[in-house]
């Protein structure tokens, strides 16, 4: 099988509030880029990160995946679970939950938190939720999965959609390449930490988002990154063309509202 070089359709370096960064949500990419609609990332010095009270959800799915703190988490049933650093929280709100969540300890925090929607069998169903303690999160190689899978490690979440979503650490210099499972044809990436070359740019702490394949490689002395592969509609990459192609903001917006009411329309045919 030949598999193309990746190719960069659009890149971003999110909107930082306080401790939050929002590296996308609906009102960006991630209406484009469902199921996967919001992406937090979490930076916050030693005893200063946020708490959240209790709040609702409802038809969606969250993963938080502390990395260096442990968590608590309480759900309106009545559930109490504590994750270590580097294990994952997953909920599944169905059709209503509240939760609340808080870091534990003094060290300096950092995490991620990821939206998903949910297909229109799993938004009424009931609410749940999974705690995976870090030993039982699966490792190949620099990459852990928390979903989906990677070569022989796969994840224990039962997610109702076809996806990987991958922590990859890499050495100085250090090549990784990643291509995407059948079926899969859009993939995006988070640099967390050091700079990550790829498809001839190079990424500090922003998000690109590719066609086909996905091929690293860092130039600093430890690099860390997310990356999501799924199924998308073939509708889509011409939007992020589209999106890529528009330097103005409120062209930008423009062209968002109106291809956003081409896919409204597209899904009643």
């Amino acid at each position: 099988m030949t598999v193309a070089p990746a190719s960069i359709l659009t890149r971003t370096s999110g909107k930082r509030h306080g401790p939050i960064t929002r590296v996308f949500s609906p009102g960006d990419l991630g209406e484009l880029l469902k199921p996967f609609v919001f992406l937090d990332y979490l930076e916050a010095p030693g005893g200063g990160g946020p708490h959240f009270g209790f709040h609702p959800h409802s038809g969606i799915a969250t993963l938080t995946f502390p990395l260096s703190f442990d968590i608590e988490h309480e759900t309106s049933q009545g559930q109490i679970d504590r994750v270590r650093r580097g294990g994952i929280e997953w909920m599944m709100a169905g059709g209503g939950i509240w939760h609340r969540a808080k870091p534990l300890g003094e060290e300096a925090i950092r995490g991620f938190q990821i939206w998903f929607s949910m297909p229109p069998s799993h938004e009424n169903a009931e609410p749940s939720a999974l705690f995976i303690q870090p030993e039982n999160v699966p490792v190949s190689g620099p990459v852990t999965v928390l979903l989906g899978s990677y070569r022989e490690a796969r994840s224990a979440i039962p997610a109702p959609f076809d996806a990987n979503y991958l922590w990859v650490q890499l050495g100085d210099g250090e090549r990784w390449t990643y291509a995407l499972p059948a079926g899969h044809t859009l993939a995006w990436v988070f640099a967390q930490q050091g700079r990550l070359e790829v498809a001839g740019q190079t990424l500090e702490r922003e998000a690109a988002v590719f066609a086909v394949c996905t091929i690293a490689r860092s130039t600093d002395p430890l690099h860390s990154a997310l990356l999501f592969s799924t199924r998308y509609e073939g509708v889509f990459r011409g939007i992020l063309d589209t999106l890529t192609a528009a330097k103005d903001d409120k062209v930008r917006v423009e062209i968002y509202q109106v291809l956003r009411a081409d896919l409204q329309e597209l899904s009643r045919t």
